[in-house]
């Protein structure tokens, strides 16, 4: 068995330190890495919250879609998002969220939600 020490230091070369991980940046919701390529991301829902829709699912309806190319202009993301009391989904430019619900599933709004 060996006993030798592992390096755990970044290390220098041409005079400059290596970084040790990696440090490149995860794709950005609003720059669409592709024109007309949509990402399903799926966030942790939150405690209490349960999210009905899975990424399966998106993908399924997305193909339901006659004329998806063109309804995809300027959409770069669809995120299944933390839930929220306040709310259902929201969009910013590019960005579809839609929110977790809480994990009992039932909820009882009066008539003027609907209006």
């Amino acid at each position: 068995m060996r006993h030798d020490n592992r390096r755990s230091a970044t290390k220098v070369v041409a005079g400059r330190v290596r970084t040790k991980n990696n440090r490149t940046l995860s794709m950005d919701y609003y720059d669409a890495p592709e024109p007309r390529t949509v990402s399903v991301d799926r966030k942790r829902p939150g405690q209490g919250y349960k999210h009905i829709l899975h990424k399966s699912d998106i993908y399924r309806f997305i193909e339901l879609l006659p004329d998806w190319k063109n309804l995809a202009i300027g959409l770069n993301a669809i995120v299944l998002a933390p839930g929220s009391s306040t709310m259902d989904g929201y969009h910013v430019p590019g960005v579809v969220h839609v929110c977790a619900w809480e994990a009992e599933m039932w909820r009882e709004y009066p008539s003027w939600y609907y209006e």
